[in-house]
């Protein structure tokens, strides 16, 4: 049986920052094998840096 595929981006806020995951699904031809998950914290500071001097994300998307 195969699961549809997963991929997934989240935004989540944490203690000195922001923490961004990626999920994504790794499957053979005819199974899943797995998923890989990365994160990068992004504290406060860096993210004011980026963002012109705000501490909260502003987000944009372009196309889909």
């Amino acid at each position: 049986m195969r699961l549809n595929q997963v991929s997934d981006t989240e935004l989540f806020r944490s203690g000195d920052g922001w923490y961004l995951t990626s999920t994504q699904q790794i499957d053979d031809r005819d199974e899943n094998l797995g998923f890989v998950v990365v994160g990068k914290q992004i504290d406060f500071d860096a993210l004011a840096e980026m963002n012109f001097g705000r501490v909260d994300p502003v987000l944009a998307f372009l196309d889909d």
